[in-house]
């Protein structure tokens, strides 16, 4: 059998919304498919009826990529199916469709004058909780003309921070609102005032509780958590705002569980501590410290989509946590008691659990996405998605090869060893870095990984200090970047050389994207080590990053360090200071849409590069943003992982000889 093939992940299919039934007798989930032709991702709903664990298909159309429970035996999910579901220009209108699992064909149940971007059934069959998509720096076409819509957007107005979102493009005074539908009127209410950023949302029974923050200027980390009647139409504050980061909520009976962060001490590098407040109204009490981050999961290219990770249900709090590199779910009462803890082999990617039953979508050790069932304290594997493509490939195994650093920690580490490979013979290596630098690796699926190792490479990888999984301290680089970081990464390339002698030292190579694309840049600056470089959607100068990028301005790289504050700080902790040096081949890839890392700091790489003479070349990739290699369109995610495949094949497949001689660390 063959390796991985470059082109394989277009067969992968990818699971994601997973949701039980309100009587946890059946499973809907999400499958999407990658159309290479149509460059798209194809979506489509599942269910597995869970006393038979048998699995079907529920629609065809391909673009059904969400849904809910409207009861125990209906589906509710937008879609647009018809001409007469499509919204005029310059409106906003999303449909829904009603599918009975009785039979019979989706049914269309109403529509909305919103881009609804999620939606909850209240229970009562009448109302309907969303969250809503508005642009407040858009006419209103009902009391503008066509003319005038239409010459308003070629133009962009910059009005507050941050100005631009990843995924979404120009931002500023968009907002996602909460609303309410009513059935019996076929109206649509907004919540929440216009400028309210709505976090997430849940149902409690007869109120609805969500989080979220005003503002007009600057979006800030926090936010308040709120509770609105829907009999009354009135609005509680139950936790203020600017005091904490709010991330999951659910509702346990008569309070409300959240986690939350003060990010006082760590900042982002923070873990999520857990905290009740009744839904009565009362002072919020923490009930744990908690060093990890729930929904967390070994990072991995090779899903598409989420869904739940944070779930109240049985009075008990369930949710998936990434602990050093296995997956758990873990169970917690009100007091935060840990009630129960299943250790997962690989990576779980979502969870739902009701009336005793859960399930969850995982990725086993060396494999794809699956639907599990919990049973008896093991997961049972109930779907066959990907199985059989595996089974027709030589998958390259994961050997753990921990080492102790500098400072006296055990730092993760893996390598795969090259499809055939021969003790005695020569290969070339490459060291891969993960984004972040809050994330963390496992031994979960990764294609390029075993693209490359399929191609006769040994890949290796750690989770060095600033990584997740290991609590805040252990995460906290701020002010750090190139340092602590930079010699855990270059340590663990000492080690696995070492541990591999196979590996040829003149045909190493390292790759990395985001975080890990920053700390490439950093590596060709300051050794020679490496024979070629591939570098993507990355930061090169930290100084003229800031204000251009969604993050930038609040992401707190280290404390005061704007500009006018602490310049020299970002000066040196930016890659593009030390490559006067540099006489690594590199490719730089970056999209042009890119809000997270900006396209223009692969152009100052680029420019810098070339300018030295450094063998260098730039692919950007028009359309896409920071997601590019997990979620870009099919055929571009192809190309960059063929632009770095011929990249490290022409710099570390020939004979390496004349490559220059490493250079001191600086």
């Amino acid at each position: 059998m063959s390796g991985i093939k470059l082109k394989d992940f277009l067969e992968y299919q990818f699971l994601s919304k997973l949701q039980l039934s309100p009587d946890g007798e059946k499973a809907a989930f999400v499958v999407s498919k990658q159309d290479e032709k149509a460059n798209d991702y194809l979506a489509d709903i599942y269910l597995a009826d869970l006393p038979g664990s048998s699995i079907k298909q529920l629609t065809h159309t391909g673009k059904e990529h969400d849904f809910v429970w409207d009861g125990n035996d209906t589906l509710l999910f937008a879609s647009r199916r018809c001409e007469e579901d499509e919204p005029q220009r310059f409106y906003q209108k999303t449909c829904f469709y009603r599918l009975p699992l009785s039979g019979g064909e989706a049914q269309r149940a109403f529509e909305v004058p919103y881009d609804v971007k999620a939606i909850r059934p209240c229970g009562d069959g009448v109302h309907y909780a969303m969250a809503v998509r508005i642009d407040h720096s858009k006419l209103d076409p009902h009391t503008h003309s066509e003319e005038e819509c239409e010459d308003a957007e070629d133009y962009i107005l910059l009005e507050e921070m941050p100005f631009a979102t990843n995924g979404e493009g120009y931002t500023s005074r968009v907002r996602m609102a909460l609303a309410l539908y009513d059935a019996t009127t076929g109206s649509t209410r907004l919540l929440t005032e216009p400028l309210f950023m709505l976090g997430t949302f849940e149902w409690a029974g007869r109120e609805i509780v969500y989080t979220g923050h005003a503002y007009t200027k600057v979006r800030q980390k926090t936010g308040g958590l709120y509770a609105y009647d829907v009999a009354t139409q009135k609005t509680r504050t139950l936790v203020e705002d600017g005091k904490l980061a709010l991330y999951h909520i659910g509702v346990l009976g008569e309070q409300v569980a959240f986690t939350a962060s003060d990010l006082a001490r760590y900042g982002s590098a923070s873990g999520q501590d857990f905290y009740t407040v009744p839904l009565a109204g009362g002072t919020a009490q923490k009930v744990l410290d908690y060093e990890l981050v729930p929904g967390t999961s070994p990072i991995t290219d090779s899903t598409y989509g989420g869904g739940r990770v944070f779930v109240c249900a049985q009075n008990r709090i369930h949710y998936t946590v990434l602990d050093r590199f296995c997956s758990h779910i873990c169970t917690r009462d009100a007091s935060g008691a840990l009630c129960d803890d299943f250790e997962f082999n690989g990576g779980i990617q979502m969870l739902d659990t009701c009336a005793g039953i859960t399930v969850f979508v995982g990725m086993a050790v060396n494999g794809l996405q699956e639907l599990y069932l919990l049973k008896d304290g093991r997961a049972v594997c109930i779907s066959r998605f990907n199985s059989p493509l595996l089974a027709r490939r030589t998958i390259q195994p994961v050997h753990y090869e921990p080492f102790e650093n500098r400072a006296g920690q055990q730092i993760d580490g893996w390598v795969l060893q090259p499809a055939g490979y021969v003790p005695g013979k020569k290969y070339p290596g490459i060291l891969e870095i993960h984004g972040g630098p809050k994330a963390a690796y496992g031994e979960v699926f990764f294609h390029e990984m075993q693209v490359l190792a399929a191609q006769g490479y040994f890949v290796f990888f750690c989770n060095p200090r600033g990584s997740d999984a290991r609590g805040a301290a252990f995460a906290d680089v701020r002010g750090k970047y190139g340092t602590i970081d930079y010699e855990d990464l270059m340590d663990f390339t000492d080690h696995i050389l070492a541990r591999y002698p196979d590996i040829d030292t003149s045909r190493v190579g390292v790759t990395g994207g985001s975080y890990g694309g920053i700390m490439t840049n950093w590596i060709i600056g300051h050794t020679h080590r490496f024979a070629a470089a591939v570098s993507c959607r990355s930061v090169a100068n930290f100084v003229s990053d800031f204000g251009q990028s969604e993050i930038s301005y609040n992401d707190d790289l280290a404390p005061n360090s704007a500009p006018w504050q602490a310049p020299d700080l970002l000066w040196k902790e930016s890659p593009i200071a030390y490559l006067k040096d540099c006489a690594t081949p590199t490719l730089l890839m970056h999209s042009t849409d890119d809000h997270t890392c900006c396209v223009e700091q692969t152009k100052e790489i680029f420019t810098a590069l070339t300018l030295l003479g450094v063998p260098t070349r730039a692919c950007l990739f028009k359309g896409e943003n920071h997601e590019l290699s997990r979620s870009g369109k099919p055929r571009h995610r192809v190309r960059r992982l063929k632009e770095l495949v011929q990249w490290m094949a022409e710099w570390l497949q020939a004979d390496a000889s004349s490559a220059p001689a490493d250079k001191a660390d600086t």
